[in-house]
């Protein structure tokens, strides 16, 4: 009886001694093939994965957004930019059989795109090769070295910087001062500090100052949209020195203090500008009614032929946009003689290169204008003291 009893204590022992192993290695072998938590879950799957070049270029950007390097509105952008990729193969096989004469010829075809976005394009492809070689996945990086792959350039011509004449300006302003409209205070805001319109429509009460001077805007925010196209108040500015401190203008502290004074301002979010329902102007609404303006003010207004069931039809529309207010502020600054250190400034460009980039035509035109003067008071000297030389 003892004998049976200690039998199967030793049977029970054992069962529990082997349950006790198969639920350790069980537990090695989810830790070691699965993963401890979720985001190292993810890791290993990803690891497993083939390792395209859409695979990586997304996974990087997924990274830079959970990280807050980038806004969901540039993470949407980014990988709309990454999956229009998708449709050339070698994007969507292992990165380490792609060949250097793909990418050339991807390259090449893209050229009939804008140079920003070819820039755009060709950021993303080196970034994730840097981040192949980093891995290990690839034998060579065809982005770095001497024969390395270079941006290309577009077929297409920069478009020019449009900006309103004084005229157009002028007429613009008469029109506004007619025609009463909830988009005025706003238009007239990016006409006067050429601020964005995401951050023109993110602006609240909190953000102006009548301190000192005129008074200043502290511009900190920028209305975005999230993943999924959404308008949101965003934590930041487009770049970094985006955020900066706006000096008003007599002008411009009009238009506030009209905002204010027609108790436009929201008491509860202190939003400076909010459609009646309480959402969020949009940038398309803005630019929509800025187009109506202009047409029925008549600057820059052309034909446009469309075809409607089979017929065509012409009809008048104005060619601008309200970026075009940005352009038009930073053109009367140049004209006025405002240096480009201090407009790099007032345009929260990250770099100065930019400035330089987008308005260095104007400011050669104008600086040429300037040494004409001269040449002109030199002739005006030599004619008076009849000198021949």
């Amino acid at each position: 009886m003892r004998k049976e009893n200690s039998k199967k204590s030793e049977e029970k022992y054992d069962k529990f001694f082997l349950y006790s192993n198969i639920k350790q290695e069980l537990s090695r072998i989810k830790e070691n093939v699965i993963g401890k938590n979720v985001q190292e879950i993810k890791e290993k799957v990803s690891q497993n994965k083939p390792n395209t070049i859409v695979d990586i270029a997304i996974r990087l950007e997924d990274k830079k957004l959970r990280e807050g390097v980038t806004s969901e509105n540039t993470y949407t952008r980014n990988v709309q930019t990454i999956r229009t990729c998708e449709s050339y193969g070698f994007t969507t096989i292992p990165i380490k059989n792609v060949t250097k004469a793909q990418i050339e010829r991807f390259l090449d075809a893209e050229r009939v795109k804008s140079n920003s976005t070819l820039d755009k394009e060709y950021r993303i492809l080196k970034n994730v090769y840097e981040y192949a070689e980093y891995k290990k996945l690839i034998k060579e990086n065809f982005f770095v070295g001497y024969d390395r792959l270079r941006p290309p350039k577009s077929f297409k011509q920069d478009r020019d910087i449009v900006a309103l004449t004084n005229r157009e300006e002028c007429t613009l302003k008469r029109y506004i001062s007619k025609h009463p409209s909830q988009y005025n205070n706003i238009i007239l805001l990016c006409l006067y500090t050429g601020m964005r319109i995401g951050e023109v429509l993110a602006l609240t009460i909190d953000d102006i100052s009548f301190d000192k001077g005129h008074g200043s805007i502290y511009v900190t925010k920028s209305l975005t949209r999230d993943k999924d196209g959404k308008i949101i108040m965003g934590k930041t500015t487009k770049t970094k020195n985006g955020r900066r401190k706006l000096e008003l203008i007599p002008k411009s502290r009009k238009v506030i203090e009209n905002v204010i004074k027609e108790n436009k301002v929201n008491k509860q979010n202190k939003m400076l500008f909010l459609r009646e329902d309480g959402k969020f102007y949009t940038d398309c609404q803005v630019n929509g009614a800025f187009k109506r303006m202009c047409r029925n003010a008549g600057i820059k207004v052309i034909s446009k032929k469309k075809q409607v069931r089979g017929k065509t039809i012409t009809s008048k529309i104005s060619d601008v946009n309200v970026h075009m207010l940005r352009h038009t502020f930073a053109t009367r600054c140049i004209e006025a003689g405002v240096a480009i250190t201090v407009l790099q400034k007032v345009l929260g460009h990250s770099n100065i290169q930019t400035t330089i980039n987008i308005y260095g035509d104007i400011y050669d035109y104008y600086r040429q204008k300037e040494i004409k003067k001269y040449d002109k008071y030199m002739k005006e000297l030599d004619h008076r003291y009849k000198l021949t030389i």
